[in-house]
């Protein structure tokens, strides 16, 4: 039976659970024989139970809650947010030839995953439905296929709690509703993984099978992050080979070959955009830049804290938030790191073939060649979802007292503290600047010879709804993309400038079907990964652009801003001392449509 067959047959043992996957004992890896698995079984001190139905349904209702909090943000279609529009803009304002090229507004995607969205886009229009269905079907699917290669790799049990953590994970909740490839990228991983060790179990030379080999050479189009799966792949492969040099040299030869294509042809200029270089800085492990294991702990903060609880700029800088934030990251480590010596013991390769990923992600960090954060990282979540989920079976394997004390009073309030952040997500998921009613209200309310000046950080969403895409005015988009990606005037995250004067980027008015569009510049305060706080605004900032809004209304003008680190709040109180009023307003979800009137 073929490999991606076993898997369609295996996912269905999620919710029947009708024996393992695979016909070999708990803790098996790939590389083990049926008649070892009593011995390293052994070494494990204590067998898993059988599973149960109190097992089953605690897994059936984790999944189902998992899809809910996909599902419910998805129908609410909340606006696209400021990273999801400038990719938004690159899928709609190009062919698919021109995808491949180096993208506007400093984005960077995978083309498969581009072509795959520009697809969706053209079938179901430009809207938030059709250009987030690619993420969500993803988000879907990987709790599916994390069960398929945990119950492989570690056993039943352990893969029931990894796939209930894995479908109630905040970071995967999240970016499976968002306009971005790391859905796709976790998807690919555990994909990758479960195809190889479905197909190599049934090999007698444990290597990957044609079916790994196929989609490992797509893969590395689709995902950046796939050279690290395919790499665990290949030393897997090489540790519990039999006779089948040849073969994975072939794989690893094709693979080679098509990941030095796609870097070559689209990755390798995006690898060398100095904004993005700036941007990640900070999220680097290069082992010879002074401050290594600060950023080294920092950045693993970020990635186990998102994956169980929140993101970390959602806690504030307080002694009990900061504790409780290392009390979490400790805790997860230490079972992660105690699953891991539980797999390591049976003597499998699944050590390495889980491990090996998130060794290849430090080691390229360690060289400067991929930084360490949480959504960069966000694909190998499942991976760290089966070495807790091993680590809490063995601590739950103390005396009956231990056990229950242990994981109540450690594990229980992180994954609590996580769920709600999902149920307050579900419930409103407007939180990062819902500019489309905003636009729709601008366009009712103002009449054509107002003025709408759009804030720097509202510039990518701006463009995208106020865009005809039937008939796209190529200019403009052009025009957006050059003055809004790094460089540009009206970039959001632009550098500092000093003290602003009144002549300041007096040319960036332009017409919009009428009327006049006056497009904002940054505040000189730019903001990077690994940043603890953003740094004050230019001297004169708010006082220059309100001048800039009251020499061109007539004497009204609109104001169109998200709500960002308060600087909606620094123009109104500037345009307030010009003696703007506030006639009409619509504020909410991170959002502000004003008119101001001017004597």
């Amino acid at each position: 039976m073929h490999g991606l067959a076993r898997i369609v047959i295996a996912t269905g043992a999620i919710v029947s659970g009708r024996g393992d996957v695979c016909r070999r004992g708990v803790g098996d890896g790939v590389d083990v024989n049926p008649t070892d698995v009593g011995r390293r079984a052994r070494a494990l001190s204590v067998r898993a139970p059988a599973s149960n139905s109190s097992d089953r349904l605690v897994l059936v209702a984790a999944l189902t809650a998992g899809a809910l909090f996909r599902l419910l943000p998805y129908l609410e279609r909340p606006s696209l947010s400021l990273d999801e529009a400038r990719l938004a803009l690159n899928i709609g304002a190009r062919s698919f030839a021109g995808l491949l090229l180096p993208l506007a507004y400093d984005q960077a995607a995978p083309p498969v995953f581009l072509w795959a969205e520009k697809t969706a886009m053209l079938i179901g229009g430009p809207n938030e439905y059709s250009l987030r269905a690619l993420p969500l079907v993803a988000g879907l699917l990987v709790p599916a296929l994390t069960y398929v290669l945990a119950v492989r790799t570690a056993g039943k049990r352990i893969a029931r709690l990894a796939t209930a953590l894995t479908a109630l994970s905040p970071s995967l909740v999240q970016y499976s509703i968002q306009l971005k490839p790391y859905s796709m990228d976790a998807l690919a991983c555990v994909g990758l993984l479960a195809t190889f060790v479905l197909e190599s179990g049934r090999r007698p030379d444990r290597g990957p099978g044609p079916w790994t080999t196929a989609l490992g050479t797509i893969a590395v189009w689709l995902s950046v992050t796939a050279p690290f799966v395919l790499a665990a792949v290949g030393m897997a492969s090489w540790r519990a080979a039999r006779g089948c040099g040849r073969r994975l040299a072939a794989a690893l030869g094709g693979w080679g070959v098509s990941f030095g294509i796609v870097y070559w042809a689209v990755y390798r200029p995006t690898a060398g955009n100095p904004y993005l270089n700036w941007y990640w800085s900070q999220r680097l492990l290069t082992a010879w830049i002074p401050g290594l294991p600060s950023r080294a702990f920092w950045a693993i903060r970020d990635v186990l804290f998102t994956s169980f609880v929140s993101d970390v700029f959602e806690v504030r800088a307080i002694p009990f938030h900061v504790a409780a934030v290392l009390v979490a990251v400790t805790v997860i480590g230490v079972l992660a790191w105690l699953g891991w010596r539980r797999l390591a013991l049976t003597g499998s390769t699944a050590p390495l073939l889980l491990g090996g990923p998130l060794a290849g992600v430090f080691a390229a960090s360690l060289l400067g060649a991929y930084p360490i954060g949480a959504r960069v990282v966000l694909f190998a979540v499942p991976l760290w979802m089966i070495f807790v989920a091993a680590g809490v079976v063995r601590v739950v394997s103390l005396p009956p007292l231990g056990r229950r004390v242990t994981v109540a009073v450690l594990l229980g309030p992180i994954l609590a503290a996580g769920q709600l952040r999902n149920v307050v997500r579900a419930d409103d998921p407007y939180r990062e600047g819902h500019l489309r009613p905003a636009v729709e209200f601008i366009e009712r309310e103002a009449t054509p010879s107002e003025p709408v000046y759009v804030a720097a950080g509202a510039l990518p969403s701006w463009t995208f709804y106020t865009t005809d895409w039937s008939r796209p005015d190529t200019a403009r988009l052009a025009r957006m993309a050059r003055e809004g990606s790094s460089g540009g005037r009206a970039f959001e995250n632009g550098p500092p400038r000093g003290r602003r004067v009144l002549e300041d980027n007096e040319d960036l008015v332009f017409p919009l079907r009428g009327r006049v569009e006056l497009l904002g510049v940054a505040d000189g305060a730019p903001f990077r990964a690994g940043d603890p706080l953003k740094q004050p605004s230019d001297p004169g900032w708010a006082t220059s652009e309100a001048r800039r809004i009251r020499r061109v209304a007539q004497p009204t003008a609109w104001l169109a801003a998200t709500e960002s680190y308060g600087l909606s709040d620094q123009l109104d109180g500037a345009l307030r001392s010009l003696g703007g009023v506030r006639r009409d307003s619509l504020v909410g979800h991170w959002v502000v449509a004003a008119r101001y009137q001017f004597p």
